[in-house]
């Protein structure tokens, strides 16, 4: 099975806890990190992610997930709050929808489900 690459776009202060988050899930890889919007962008670009994991603050959408889903159209993308409580997955279509409670699995259960694979029981 190939491994949903992901792009973390979190803090450098939060990274560690985001990796610890997906630490240990086999069907997922981190293949790099970014911050800043352009950033996020060109790094989207090179390496090509499934997934882009963005930090969202006080629920609102960050303003670079439209442009990733413009340049991008196949990404997708989780926006995520600083205590991984609330995830929002971002698509093409103008709408978000809130996982509900916990996906199961933590941070990398939430990448599982936005790529569309069933989350395993915890």
């Amino acid at each position: 099975m190939r491994r949903i690459r992901i792009l973390l776009a979190v803090p450098v202060e939060l990274r560690a806890e985001f990796d610890r988050g997906l630490a240990g899930a086999d069907d997922v890889e981190v293949v790099g990190a970014a911050e800043r919007s352009m950033e996020i962008l060109l790094t989207t670009g090179d390496l090509r992610p499934d997934v882009v994991v963005l930090l969202m603050i006080d629920d609102d959408v960050p303003g670079v997930a439209t442009h990733l889903l413009s340049e991008y159209p196949d990404v997708r993308i989780l926006c995520v709050s600083a205590d991984r409580q609330r995830i929002a997955v971002c698509e093409l279509e103008p709408r978000l929808v809130m996982l509900a409670g916990d996906p199961g699995g933590g941070l990398a259960g939430a990448v599982r489900q936005a790529m569309g694979r069933e989350v395993p029981d915890p």
